[in-house]
């Protein structure tokens, strides 16, 4: 029992851990695209020691939070990456942000971002407004299992989003 409550720790820190790294080193990436190299350094360095994200990737580890930044970072490098992009690459956007969304349902107010983008590059790079469809598109199928889950955990057409606007 020690020993499977020690490889189950290690497991879990581990993963924390990278998904942290990860987190950092995407973040530092994301904020290249639009700064130089210095200031995206300290911004990260400030990312690491300015909130607990060191404190939940190496004390307490197995937070979801951590994972959930780590994919709201690849899906926002991704969106300000995606320039000109085909129709498939804007589904295969819409499934991995459902993805993102099945991880942390707090990833919902992303949805905000992600439409002020399509707005600002269909007015400014002329991007075609059907890539809208596609991301929809992408994002039903897994959208719509996490639905069923739902149902089949409460019983009734329920969405643990739910709570995000009425928390009682």
């Amino acid at each position: 029992p020690a020993a499977a409550y020690f490889a189950e720790k290690c497991a879990m820190s581990l993963s924390t851990v990278i998904a942290g790294l990860g987190l950092m080193i995407i973040t530092f990436f994301l904020a290249r695209r639009f700064y130089p190299a210095g200031i995206s350094f300290v911004s990260v360095a400030a990312l690491a020691l300015g909130t607990p994200l060191l404190y939940y990737m190496l004390i307490e580890t197995g937070n979801a939070n951590i994972v959930a930044g780590l994919f709201m970072a690849a899906a926002l490098l991704t969106m300000v990456s995606m320039n000109e992009a085909r129709r498939g690459n804007w589904f295969l956007f819409g499934m991995f942000y459902s993805l993102c969304l099945t991880v942390k349902i707090d990833l919902w107010f992303l949805w905000v971002c992600i439409i002020l983008h399509f707005i600002v590059e269909f007015r400014i790079k002329g991007i075609q407004p059907g890539a809208l469809a596609w991301f929809s598109a992408g994002a039903a199928p897994v959208l719509a299992l996490k639905f069923i889950n739902d149902y089949l955990k409460y019983g009734v057409f329920h969405s643990g989003e739910a709570g995000l606007i009425n928390p009682m």
